[in-house]
């Protein structure tokens, strides 16, 4: 095979340095968070051990609280841009319970916080889910795709699901995690084009939007999720999390018709529930525009 020829006056192009996982972390660019983060067996024989691994960019410290376990076990940071890691002293043997362990997190500006790892959850979507949403005959795709209020393995938490098929990278990002879309990376399902993740202990009510990097774009997106429950009427429209029930997509107790538009009057918008109740509004927003309309016209007493 030949080699390409150089002008003697150019110099020879350096090969490019291949990435590493955690530089694509730091730069939110990795596909597949799953692949270096959560618990992972290294090492072989009897060199061959339990880890787990988090990255937290912003953490100054970090330890791993193990269930049965008095004393918290040290994290060290394996690498500048903050990925950390634990050794812990089980059997190296995955996969472990998500509810055996939390992260204790020191961060400069805020309390110390103990959180369950969303990378030790397992795939929520099924791969029927997935086939039937390919061929586009899933007609409970409603169920599946946004954001879900559920209980995973004894954990309470948020099953987040968005479809971005020419996406590089999607996180979910809010409040809860500063809108850093770092924090939270979703794990890719392949061609289906869908990427998932549960957010454990995330309240019902929370703020979102879906962070999407797109494989043609330099810049990541925000996006709000087409089956989000509530959105706010203004502030970037950016959906609630809110658990359907009673009928409504509203969270008990609040199971009376109106009573979402009552409790977050001014803030959120609950969508309709059906095409046949939206159809039903129509009526009613046209004849209220007519006796507008009318009252506009009416001539003045007098006239």
């Amino acid at each position: 095979m030949s080699t390409p020829k150089t002008s003697p006056n150019e110099p020879p192009v350096a090969p490019k340095k291949p990435v590493s996982e955690v530089e694509l972390l730091s730069r939110a660019e990795h596909p597949d968070p799953f692949h270096i983060l959560g618990p992972h067996l290294t090492g072989e024989g009897d060199a061959k051990r339990l880890v787990v691994r988090a990255f937290l960019p912003k953490a100054s410290e970090a330890s791993v609280i193990l269930e049965g376990h008095a004393n918290p076990i040290p994290a060290w940071r394996i690498s500048p841009e903050g990925l950390f890691e634990a050794a812990l002293p089980l059997a190296p043997v995955l996969p472990i319970s998500p509810s055996s362990y939390r992260w204790r997190v020191s961060e400069a500006g805020r309390v110390v916080h103990e959180d369950y790892d969303s990378y030790a959850f397992p795939a929520l979507l099924s791969d029927y889910d997935l086939h039937l949403m390919g061929e586009g005959t899933h007609y409970l795709k409603y169920e599946k795709m946004g954001a879900h209020p559920t209980t995973v393995l004894g954990i309470a938490g948020v099953q987040f699901a968005v479809w971005a098929p020419n996406a590089m990278r999607a996180s979910v990002v809010g409040d809860f995690n500063q809108w850093d879309g770092r924090a939270h990376p979703m794990r890719n399902r392949g061609p289906s084009g869908v990427w998932e993740l549960f957010v454990p202990e995330l309240a019902e009510g929370a703020i979102y939007k879906y962070e999407i990097r797109p494989m043609s774009a330099d810049l990541p997106i925000l996006k709000s999720d087409p089956y989000g429950f509530y959105s706010e009427l203004s502030a970037g429209s950016r959906p609630s999390i809110r658990r359907r029930a009673c009928g409504f997509l509203l969270s008990p107790p609040a199971c009376a018709p109106g009573a979402g538009a009552r409790r977050h009057a001014g803030k959120l918008r609950p969508r309709a529930n059906s095409n046949r109740e939206s159809r039903a509004r129509l009526p009613d927003a046209e004849a209220a525009r007519r006796r507008e309309h009318g009252r506009s016209k009416a001539p003045a007493r007098g006239e």
